[in-house]
Order: structure tokens, then C-alpha cells, then sequence
């Protein structure tokens, strides 16, 4: 891969990784205005690379976070060619080089297990979350009609959404799964043993 520093131009940081035909594979970036926002609000970082609205059908993956006034702001942007542990374990480690090695607190991610292997062993000091947005999406792709019956989506999202305890959490859960019947669906049986994320 090639990098270059922040020494060298204080103005841009951007680092790429290519393949075997010395194409460019992976691309990393970020500003010094995008790093000061690190240092003051990357407490908690969100990851998602489900955007694929480029002419070269790169997954767009940014790092990002809210402000403390409560705006959204990009951390870092990556394009990466695959969602392999190689390219994952690359990007994450161009992130840390790039923030100076500062971790967060916490990473919300979507559910992909090969990200979720990674957190762990590159954000050593960070708690992995999941991000409620895909638990929800994912349940219309993967539960179909069954969401459309007696408000079940609905009580899905005010479960998610807004219990304020473990103990409520937990009550309204089981009683959202007997009243719905939904004690066999593979995916609700899923989101709920990884709840603590």
C-alpha cells in the first residue's frame, strides 16, 4: 500500500492498497477538520458499507459520528473493492494510523460477522454494538409478511427504540413474542441472543 503523510501535506490524508496487477483495490481518506472532530466526538463511531452508488460499484464505507450538537460528521471515507477480513483488517488499521491510534468507545456496525470478528481485534478498547437501523431493516427482508401482522413492526421499533432498561427490554420482548407467535422465527430468535450489541 501507499500512504501519504500527514506530514507532508497537513491539508489531506489518504492511503490505498492495491492488488496484484498494481490496481488501485482499496482507497482511504480523510482532512485534518475530519480528524479534530475525531478527537472531540469519536467517542462513538459508526461503520456501514452498504452504499454502492458509484460508477465502479465500490462499496462506500465512512466512519462516522455525531457532534455535541448533535450534527452528523465524517470521521474518514474508504471505497473498498470486497468485504473480505484482509480488506476490513486494512481499513481498520488505516483508520487508527490515521486518528493517531486514538480508539473509541464504542462501534456500531451492521451485523456482518466478518466485521464483527475484526472489531475485536483491531478496537481493542471499543464496544461493539449493532445498529438498530439494519436489526430493523433486516427483519422486513428476512420475516416478510409476518411484520405486516397485529403491529408487530410497530412494537418492534418502540421495543428497540425506547426501553430504557435491561428489565423493561426484556419484559416487552417475550411479551411482543408470545402475543405475536414468533417464538420459531430464526431471526427474532438471533437478534435476541446477540442483544447485549
Amino acid at each position: 500500500y501507499f500512504t501519504k503523510k500527514k506530514e507532508e501535506d497537513p491539508t489531506f490524508y489518504y492511503k490505498f492498497l492495491v492488488d496484484d496487477e498494481n490496481k488501485v483495490k482499496c482507497l482511504f481518506w480523510t482532512d485534518p477538520r475530519s480528524i479534530r472532530y475525531y478527537q472531540e466526538y469519536g467517542v462513538c463511531v459508526t461503520f456501514d458499507t452498504t452504499y454502492l452508488t458509484n460508477k465502479y460499484h465500490m462499496p462506500f464505507a465512512p466512519f462516522a459520528g455525531i457532534t455535541g450538537h448533535d450534527l452528523t460528521c465524517i470521521f474518514d471515507c474508504a471505497l473498498i473493492s470486497d468485504e473480505t477480513i484482509e480488506t476490513f483488517k486494512w481499513l481498520f488499521q488505516a483508520f487508527l494510523e490515521a486518528v493517531g491510534g486514538k480508539q473509541p468507545k464504542s462501534i456500531m456496525i451492521d451485523q456482518d460477522g466478518v466485521m464483527r470478528s475484526l472489531i475485536a481485534y483491531i478496537f481493542t478498547e471499543a464496544n461493539h454494538r449493532s445498529c438498530v437501523f439494519h436489526i430493523k431493516y433486516k427483519a422486513e427482508i428476512k420475516c416478510g409478511r409476518c411484520m405486516d401482522k397485529d403491529n408487530l413492526r410497530e412494537e418492534l421499533s418502540d421495543i428497540t427504540d425506547n426501553s430504557l432498561t435491561k428489565q423493561e427490554f426484556e419484559t416487552l420482548w417475550q411479551q411482543m413474542i408470545n402475543k405475536h407467535e414468533i417464538q420459531h422465527i430464526k431471526y427474532f430468535q438471533g437478534i435476541y441472543a446477540t442483544r447485549d450489541r
